[in-house]
């Protein structure tokens, strides 16, 4: 009966707002210039914790999706 009630209560919460805008996306030439680069980039889920990305080097120009 627990799982009925929790279900009634999730039921009741609003839903979020959609992951995208159609009104507020940005021009579709933006941006026209710019770049960004990580050089030597590590990253680890936790403080302290084991890298799970090594040594990354990337470039993103404008225009690109990743």
């Amino acid at each position: 009966m627990t799982s009925v009630e929790r279900v009634q209560e999730y039921y009741k919460i609003p839903p979020e707002a959609p992951h995208e805008n159609p009104d507020n996306k940005p021009p579709s030439d933006w941006p026209q210039y710019g770049i960004i680069t990580f050089d030597n980039l590590s990253y680890a889920h936790f403080p302290g914790g084991p890298d799970v990305l090594h040594k990354i080097r990337l470039n993103i120009r404008a225009h690109e999706k990743v």
